[in-house]
């Protein structure tokens, strides 16, 4: 027996990888190499100080930078590091973002024009009248038969709509047939004749003349056409993961950031997405963050009430005191006075790596009593003042969708804090309500109620790929987030570091390798009712020797860092497509394949990293403007941008969005506008492999892509 996710141990061989993991994770991440961390860069250039750096599944610990002294300041454990690794894309860099980019491959500033705010009595200022030039933006075929161009703002539909005010030339000057135009907003779709012969080593481009915006300012001469791309696929894999906490020896949960990420992270990144239905991306869920999930209702269940919104605390402190988290206990237990506190308990309010002070100040600068209580003299700490850090240890790690009104959860119940704390224009938050044990109490109802829908609304939005209905597509990672190659052999190292001490014999389990695949499948299986079509390797790992364990389980696609594809045979192969690798089982057997897609680190290390001091409206447009910029040539083969990162630790560093809100408000309202034209289509790995005729998308069969010989051994970091 290997398996067993609550009371039952582990066998010491299936689990001892982990036991040796920090050594050998570091011969095989050695093979390829950190990438170099993103410069700091800032909306205006300057440098806003050091951005976190790369590393493995990190816990929400203590950043060390609070003075030992203990008549000083408490200690700020707030950490928030995050495991965004490093891997693929070329580096563009980080166009201005209030400028308009070049109108081949940029996307502008929304704010083009003039200002509404008129000043502080608009009855008696005269408006700013808009003199500015529209300008063309790009131009993209979705089809390869039609052409949508985008401009800077939205165009006067009588002139926009007008076929003859637009010309399409190839770069040997040949021409093509424009048969008819329709305007919609910033956008106007041409017909192309059916007679047209789209030649694919060619360059084409639009050029558009006497066409004007609502203010009728005509088109700028100077950026009135642009080359005309193909439209790009994007996929967006969210990586969900939170190391093992739970001591089977001691059958308890040590830290409590499973359960700190589901409230802040795990359901609303999900459930952000119904507000953009033609938006689509891929989740992966670890079994080991979701059975740590079903430990907390398991034994939380019975002693909550959902609709009274309390918990029984002397009912479940009873069996279950320790077996949790401890600050579980803390918010169930009456308040100590300093003078009665325990260590243990002085520990978990502010004297330990983790603590109710391990709140990243990004966000606690959002809540000025939590502020003002992290910086307070430890000695002058009152009993009302323990209170309060306990319950705002667990406010600040709310999302604000829950603090700013009610949400309603797939199982019918509501979490509505908006009557516990108010929010100010400055986006500050504040109690409304005196900080007692019955507020502490609800707090933990309200972390259930939370927790019990994380399934739930990952269910509800989930993409079928036999009915092709629904928006995310679900996957998961090999059973204990294991770096799979090393389980398989560890001599997988010897590929990029031949020099390198490694074990004699060599640790080899390929039944254990394919047991962690074979029982994530069938995990995933049992809570979300299908299959996984594709899986998340720990850290991306991946190698030659294992693709087959991913096909006999009937996985067909797999992702990893863009460093592998360049160590790959043959190498330097491009990122922006996918690949197929064999995947027969050694010996004979039945020819399978497998699919293996590639990061761009690039942008996704933007979006990990370098976004976090930007608004979320500047963010975005840089994002569309990376992806646009990788489509591909009218007539050309169709490319896919594939962005991994994790999906919980980024959003505590976006400075000026709560959250990161903003910013996946503005992209995903953008990639929804820009999925309705055909420029950039937001889908599933699997669907762009299998293909989805209810979205127009064609299938790209793994048999039809590019063949590597060899997969490389190594990972995304």
């Amino acid at each position: 027996m290997f398996f067993s996710p609550h009371n039952e141990l582990p066998s010491p061989r299936f689990l001892q990888p982990a036991i040796c993991v920090f050594g050998l994770i570091c011969i095989l991440f050695g093979a390829l190499g950190c990438d170099k961390k993103p410069e700091p860069i800032s909306a205006t250039g300057g440098d806003v100080g050091h951005l976190p750096s790369f590393g493995g599944d990190n816990e929400d610990g203590a950043s060390g930078n609070g003075s030992d002294d203990s008549t000083g300041p408490i200690k700020d454990t707030s950490g928030g590091g995050q495991t965004d690794g490093g891997s693929a894309g070329d580096d563009t860099g980080l166009p201005g973002v209030d400028v308009v980019s070049d109108n081949d491959s940029g996307f502008p500033s929304t704010d083009l024009g003039p200002s509404d705010d008129a000043g502080s009595e608009p009855d008696t200022v005269e408006p700013v009248p808009d003199t500015k030039a529209p300008q063309v933006v790009g131009a993209f075929s979705p089809d390869g038969i039609s052409v949508s161009v985008r401009f800077s703002e939205e165009m006067d539909a009588d002139t926009a709509a007008v076929s003859s005010n637009y010309s399409i030339f190839g770069s040997d000057n040949s021409q093509l047939a424009i048969v008819g135009a329709s305007s919609n907003g910033i956008f106007t779709n041409l017909e192309l004749s059916n007679s047209a012969v789209i030649n694919p080593s060619l360059t084409y481009t639009v050029i558009v003349k006497n066409v004007t915006d609502l203010a009728e300012n005509k088109i700028d001469p100077a950026k009135n056409k642009a080359t005309i791309k193909r439209s790009v696929y994007l996929a967006i894999v969210w990586h969900q993961h939170q190391p093992l906490y739970h001591n089977v020896l001691k059958d308890e949960l040590e830290g409590p950031w499973v359960r700190k990420h589901a409230t802040k992270d795990y359901f609303d990144m999900a459930s952000i997405i119904e507000d953009y239905p033609d938006v689509h991306f891929t989740i992966n869920l670890t079994v080991v963050l979701l059975n740590q999930i079903n430990i907390y209702l398991e034994r939380l269940g019975d002693y909550v009430d959902t609709e009274a919104n309390t918990v029984d605390e002397a009912g479940f402190l009873a069996k279950w005191k320790g077996k949790t988290d401890p600050w579980i206990d803390l918010l169930l237990e009456d308040t100590p006075t300093p003078e009665k506190a325990t260590q243990s308990q002085i520990e978990r309010f502010y004297d330990a790596p983790w603590s109710c002070v391990s709140t990243n100040d990004a966000v606690m600068q959002r809540f000025p009593e939590y502020l003002e209580l992290r910086d307070k003299n430890p000695k002058l700490l009152t009993q009302d003042d323990f209170r309060k850090l306990k319950i705002f240890f667990e406010l600040a790690w709310f999302d604000p969708d829950f603090l700013d009104g009610p949400t309603e959860m797939p199982d019918g119940t509501v979490v509505d804090l908006s009557d516990i704390v108010k929010r100010d224009a400055s986006g500050k938050y504040t109690l409304k309500v005196p900080a007692s044990e019955e507020l502490a109490n609800r707090l933990v109802a309200e972390n259930y109620k939370i927790m019990a829908n994380v399934v739930g609304i990952h269910k509800k939005l989930m993409f079928d790929p036999n009915t092709q209905e629904g928006q995310i597509e679900l996957t998961t990672t090999p059973f204990y987030h294991p770096i799979l190659p090393l389980i398989y052999n560890s001599d997988e190292a010897k590929q990029g570091q031949p020099f390198d001490n490694l074990p004699s014999p060599s640790y080899s389990y390929p039944a254990d390798a394919n047991a962690h695949v074979a029982r994530a499948v069938a995990f995933f299986e049992d809570t979300f009712g299908i299959p996984p079509k594709g899986m998340w390797p720990g850290e991306g790992s991946v190698a030659q020797s294992v693709n087959y364990l991913f096909a006999q389980n009937g996985v067909r696609w797999i992702a990893t860092g863009h460093k592998v594809l360049e160590k790959s045979t043959p190498p330097n192969q491009p990122t922006y497509y996918p690949y197929q690798v064999d995947a027969t089982v050694p010996g004979g057997g039945p020819k399978q394949e497998l699919t293996v897609l590639f990061r761009d680190t690039t942008l996704s290390d933007k979006v990990g990293f370098a976004f976090q001091p930007l608004k979320g409206e500047d963010a975005a447009n840089i994002f569309i403007g990376d992806v646009l910029a990788q489509a591909p040539a009218f007539g050309g083969k169709d490319r896919m941008v594939v962005v991994i990162l994790d999906g919980e630790n980024a959003w505590e560093e976006y400075k000026l969005e709560h959250d990161a809100k903003g910013f996946f408000h503005a992209l995903y309202g953008k990639l929804q506008q820009s999925s309705q034209i055909g420029d950039i289509i937001s889908l599933t790995p699997t669907e762009f492999i299998e293909g989805n005729p209810k979205r127009s998308i064609p299938a790209h069969p793994t048999a039809q892509q590019t063949k590597l010989d060899k997969l490389f051994a190594g990972s995304w970091i």
